[in-house]
């Protein structure tokens, strides 16, 4: 009697061992077979990457005091844009008749600062060359010049000089009248327009002049993340 009681005792302990080595153990709803096979872990539902879309452009530009006398003649005035992200620089139209006080918008086909969009001529005289912003906009951190001249020079491509390369009197005949170097991180960004459509504005003094350029936020957008098994 006594040998039949420990004899179904035995049983009764193998019968969990055996359905853990058929089975292994189980972490989460994957379970991690013995042998060679690898012990994983449920990685969840994949998390979308929102990313904030912004463009620039430029609005005007004011007259506070024309450079040289102000009798003897007008001001000519063209601004070039440099977008860091792409490195690319445009060039407006020359404006002219500029005198102190003026206020002169930008034409909105060369308004654009960043992201810069193909010119359709490589010319700022005339026929101007035109460009818009490009899709889908500029996310994260950014950061653009903007250059303002008084044309002086004989060549319309006086200043051409390569992108990143500051002018100067061995490359160029124009007058500059003032430069703005601006960036913004991406949590600037946000607190400044926390919302889809907002603007914001700001004014820069260059010299005897001053800008305004505009920053918009578009809609954002979503950048799914793949999902891995650790």
């Amino acid at each position: 009697m006594r040998l039949t009681c420990i004899t179904a005792l035995a049983l009764l302990c193998a019968l969990p061992m055996q359905a853990f080595a058929q089975n292994g153990p189980t972490i989460g709803d994957n379970r991690a077979p013995v042998g060679d096979q690898n012990l994983t872990r449920d990685p969840g539902p994949a998390t979308p990457v929102t990313r904030n879309r912004y463009i620039i452009t430029a609005q005007r530009f004011h007259a506070h005091d024309e450079t040289g006398p102000d009798w003897p003649g007008s001001d000519e005035v063209y601004l070039v844009f440099e977008d860091a992200a792409s490195g690319q620089r445009r060039f407006t139209r020359t404006y002219g008749d500029i005198d102190s006080g003026d206020t002169q918008s930008i034409h909105p086909t060369e308004s654009c600062i960043g992201p810069l969009g193909e010119a359709t001529l490589d010319s700022r005289n005339y026929p101007p060359a035109t460009w818009t912003c490009i899709g889908p906009g500029l996310t994260g951190d950014v950061a653009f010049t903007i250059t303002l001249f008084e044309a002086d020079g004989w060549s319309p491509m006086a200043c051409a000089a390569a992108p990143g390369v500051t002018p100067t009197k061995k490359n160029c005949d124009d007058d500059q009248i003032g430069s703005l170097n601006r960036r913004f991180t991406a949590a600037a960004l946000r607190n400044l327009m926390p919302n889809v459509n907002d603007i914001h504005d700001e004014t820069a003094r260059l010299g005897g002049y001053s800008v305004t350029f505009r920053i918009q936020r578009l809609s954002d957008t979503t950048d799914a993340v793949r999902r891995r098994r650790q």
